[in-house]
């Protein structure tokens, strides 16, 4: 998966969390600021580790780093 597709993979699944709450709900930059918190929380332990993105190859500090831009691109 892309950078990209991540960050738009992420922010709905918070976005869709917000609508199946009874009395709560979150707009679409409530789920975005969701998202870039958790990939904080994942650039704060993440190893650097090699992963193959597509055809590039990516540490996974490098790949959640471009998840948090197309985020905050969003």
């Amino acid at each position: 998966m892309t950078p990209k597709e991540k960050a738009q993979e992420l922010i709905r699944k918070y976005y869709r969390l917000g609508l199946h709450q009874d009395g709560q709900s979150l707009n679409w930059m409530e789920a975005k600021q969701c998202a870039i918190i958790a990939v904080d929380e994942i650039l704060q332990n993440v190893y650097d580790d090699r992963a193959t993105i597509g055809r590039r190859n990516l540490t996974d500090k490098e790949y959640w780093t471009e998840v948090k831009q197309e985020i905050e691109k969003i």
